[in-house]
């Protein structure tokens, strides 16, 4: 045998041994001689490079894939689905409207409507077409690009809001076309998608052209005008053919929120808008460089003359309507044309009497005097009766709840509701003389310079005096006024509100309206119900939809509010509001009259209701003006015209009630009658900021004013000083008091120079 069988007899022997079973394994295995099968089933490692791993990989890419695109699959066979399904309504079924009916507080009668639409259809195809381009640029830049939705916005809007950024929405022009003519708003990602698919189902059946033309006649401008053609005459006073680039801009750019945003009402709002509009019409190539360059911020009509609302229910209905957006929920133009019953808390017979009140003032008012009133429920907060104007087709602003005045003395309560908290009581001691020195130079008079001694804070109320108050606040601290003045419902952004030491002498500009809300918490013993006018709501089917809540959150404590409306009622018994006692009520008070009598205002409650009066003189471009005197009265203070009006309001309210008097404090107060010297008639001191210098005091006729100190002299706050016990007087209101001097000048804070007379009452 040779050499090279033996070999290949050797090769042929392993080769069978290997195909017998063996159930020993090698102690060491050889790796060389391993087939590639068994080297894969080896228990190694796997590696980046094991080709194990990899198959995992794309197995999982390949899974993510067909599921992908199945979904795409299916949402489009949801998609095409959904097209063939959805039917666009008829128009004639979708833009049936109901009257919504706004009723006084018996939930029948009735005050107005809000479904009065006033709209004109016209061919927008005849208008210039920068008035479509100023809406397109405005609502949707790109209308006359896109299929009837824009999927990038629904994308980036969708993105924002699950990642928590404020809230966007993506409806395209013909969306809101449809919501607005066919659907009406339905809320939630399915209502927005049927919304969709009817825009792309509309968009391949009308023209662009159709659509912006029924988009235009359609929409909600503001001032009760549907449609471009209202719209321009409730603006400009003209016809939509007649809009220049400026007046379409301006009001295409409040078509989001065209109440909010009206220019009468909000000028600065309004005219960002406009610039913005004004620049994306440029930007778009809708309008020149030039023709942006040379626009400029229209003038509209301040007092829209279409009468829909006359007398002052137009004001009522716009604040209940307003309300019902704010506190509801509900859209306006879904409110207008929803078929609701919106019951207010006004009572018709208290509202009639009111306007009569005012109508019966003494003659002889300047014409361009505004005076507003308002009642309130002081338990719920419900608005009893206002006055917000006189006449709602000539001016549409609302005296009580937007028009601001000087609240002047009717401040000073909150010091004392802050005194009282901070440990003193009505009978705590504080220096009334004439003049006072504050740090920085500053000194203060009383009306006519009269020195009242040292008083009590009961005293200092009833007199309203602005020396004695000044040093109160001094010792409180003005921070402390200024809180309790926000606590009990003046707003923390009111204008002129500050933690200065005149704070308490009312230089803020309040609202009425917020007057009413601090003073019907303090009429409530300290108990806050927000005050209201709508009182419930119900839907075309008559379920309620909204019910006015009642909190009733305690802000004061009760015992410190009863011994407030203790002293206020010193004010009507025997003080600066004397004129307006009611017989068997004893009603709290306060007086206030700004400085120069440029507004007067009473604040007076009896056990369940509070009601305030305020008027003020509008002179050229709103600006304030020395209100004229009239009635017989050298000039007009918060203790004049406005107590008298008061009481005959409150006289017929009251008639037939049974008289109730205020809960008394914990601890038993016992009266005092404090002397009173005579007075002139009381007057309101607002003064000029510590940093401000006043201009030249006027003399006071009656007694002379003390000399100031002199400048090398330091300026010191003047110190208490000792005084008996006063004398007990018989009860508030049991003698006749000495008459009041007229035309006598009171109060004034200056820097050491002539000061400008203030007003205190």
């Amino acid at each position: 045998m040779t050499k090279s069988e033996k070999s290949a007899g050797a090769s042929r022997s392993r080769a069978s041994r290997s195909e017998k079973p063996n159930d020993k394994q090698p102690s060491k295995p050889v790796p060389s001689r391993r087939s590639p099968v068994e080297d894969r089933k080896s228990p190694r490692r796997h590696t980046a490079n094991n080709p194990k791993k990899k198959s995992w990989f794309k197995r999982g890419l390949m899974g993510l894939l067909w599921l992908f695109l199945i979904g795409v699959i299916l949402g489009g066979i949801t998609v095409i689905a959904s097209f063939i399904l959805i039917d666009v309504p008829k128009v004639d079924d979708a833009v049936r409207q109901e009257r919504t009916v706004v009723t006084y507080a018996d939930g029948k009668t009735e005050m107005g409507s809000l479904s009065k639409i006033n709209r004109k259809i016209i061919d927008t195809s005849k208008i210039p077409a920068y008035v479509g381009q100023a809406v397109v640029a405005s609502e949707d830049r790109t209308f006359f690009k896109n299929n009837g939705v824009d999927l990038k916005g629904i994308v980036r809007a969708f993105w924002n809001n699950i990642r928590g950024g404020s809230r966007q929405g993506a409806s395209t022009l013909t969306q809101q076309y449809v919501e607005n003519y066919y659907t009406g708003s339905r809320g939630g990602y399915i209502g927005k998608y049927r919304e969709a698919i009817l825009a792309l189902k509309i968009n391949q059946s009308q023209t662009k052209q159709e659509i912006l033309n029924n988009y235009l006649n359609t929409i909600y401008f503001g001032r009760s005008a549907y449609g471009i053609e209202a719209a321009a005459n409730a603006y400009f006073n003209k016809s939509a053919k007649d809009l220049t680039v400026s007046e379409a801009a301006l009001i295409a750019g409040i078509i989001p929120a065209p109440s909010k945003w009206d220019p009468a009402k909000n000028p600065e709002q309004a005219k960002k808008r406009w610039e913005r509009v004004i620049a994306l019409m440029k930007e778009d190539g809708w309008i020149s460089e030039q023709q942006a360059k040379e626009a400029q911020f229209p003038k509209f009509v301040e007092k829209y003359t279409y009468v829909r609302r006359s007398g002052n229910s137009g004001y009522l209905l716009d604040q209940a309507e307003a309300e019902a957006v704010r506190l509801a929920g509900l859209k306006e133009n879904d409110l207008q044309t929803g078929g609701y019953r919106v019951v207010t808390t006004i009572d018709k017979n208290h509202q009639e009497q009111m306007a009569k009140a005012i109508a019966e003032m003494p003659e002889g008012a300047a014409p361009n005097l505004r005076v507003g009133m308002i009642s309130v429920n002081s338990t719920t907060g419900a608005i009893l009766a206002e006055f917000p104007g006189k006449d709602y087709g000539k001016s549409q602003r609302n005296i009580v709840t937007e028009d601001i005045l000087h609240a002047g003395s009717t401040f000073k309560p909150f010091a004392l509701m802050a005194a009282l908290e901070d440990g003193k009581t009505l009978y705590s001691k504080v220096n009334g003389n004439s003049p006072a020195y504050f740090p920085g130079g500053y000194v203060a008079n009383n009306f006519g310079g009269y020195s009242y001694g040292v008083v009590t804070l009961r005293k200092a109320t009833a007199m309203s005096i602005n020396t004695a108050y000044l040093r109160l606040n001094r010792q409180i601290g003005p921070e402390k006024t200024k809180e309790m003045a926000i606590r009990m419902g003046i707003p923390a952004d009111t204008v002129g509100l500050d933690g200065n030491l005149v704070n308490v002498l009312g230089p803020a500009s309040v609202h009425l309206a917020d007057l009413a809300q601090a003073y019907s918490t303090l009429g409530n013993y300290g108990a806050e119900n927000p005050v209201h006018i709508v009182a419930e709501i119900r839907d075309s089917k008559g379920q309620v939809v909204y019910k006015a809540p009642q909190p009733n959150k305690q802000v004061l404590p009760a015992n410190t509010a009863k011994q407030t409306l203790k002293a206020m009622q010193d004010v009507v018994a025997y003080g600066s509001g004397e004129d307006a006692r009611i017989r068997g009520w004893k009603p709290a008070g306060k007086t206030g009259t700004s400085q120069e009598n440029k507004s007067a205002l009473f604040v007076g409650l009896v056990p369940g209701v509070t009601t305030v009066i305020g008027m003020f003189q509008e002179g050229p471009g709103g600006a304030e003006e020395t209100i004229t005197p009239f009635g017989g009265f050298r000039e007009i203070t918060g203790g004049s015209v406005p107590t008298r009006v008061w009481k005959a309001y409150m006289e017929q309210a009251l008639e037939g009630v049974e008289p109730t008097e205020f809960e008394e404090p914990e601890r038993p107060i016992k009266v005092r009658r404090e002397p009173v010297a005579p007075q002139p008639e009381e007057q309101e001191e607002e003064t000029p900021e510590e940093t401000k210098e006043a201009p030249k005091e006027e003399p006071a006729p009656a007694q002379p004013e003390q000399p100031a100190p002199a400048p090398s002299e330091p300026a010191q706050p003047e110190q208490p000083k000792p005084q008996p016990e006063e004398p007990k007087q018989p009860a508030p209101g049991d003698q006749k008091q000495p008459e009041k001097p007229q035309n006598q000048k009171q109060g004034q804070l200056k820097p050491g120079k002539p000061g400008k007379v203030g007003k205190n009452g």
